[in-house]
């Protein structure tokens, strides 16, 4: 039978399970980040696919490479910066869920 611990350290819940060790860490700020990234992402993906299909159909104007490809370079650039961000996000957060998960345990043990 497996069992099931629940420890809770500030704004983080661990579940502690009997059955190899697996710790799942449940914290209530970290759904409302990856959510408002996710939105981030989804803005800025539509944002570069809207000018991207602007220079595809605009491909034979004259001003396509002095107005439209400008704009989809700098809009490229700044959804990869901000993807770049949004990745170091996601990696601070991971390392401070994971330290407050271990720190819950072992001061539990």
């Amino acid at each position: 039978m497996m069992k099931e611990y629940v420890i809770t350290s500030g704004d983080c819940d661990v579940l502690f399970r009997d059955i190899g060790s697996v710790a799942v860490v449940s914290c209530r700020y970290y759904q409302s980040v990856v959510d408002v990234c996710r939105t981030l992402m989804i803005l800025r993906s539509s944002t570069v696919a809207v000018y991207v299909i602007l220079a595809t159909v605009q491909r034979y104007h004259l001003f396509v490479w002095t107005v439209f490809s400008p704009k989809l370079l700098y809009e490229a650039v700044f959804s990869l910066v901000i993807s770049v961000f949004v990745l170091l996000l996601f990696m601070i957060l991971t390392c401070i869920v994971s330290r407050a998960s271990t720190k819950s345990i072992r001061s539990s043990l």
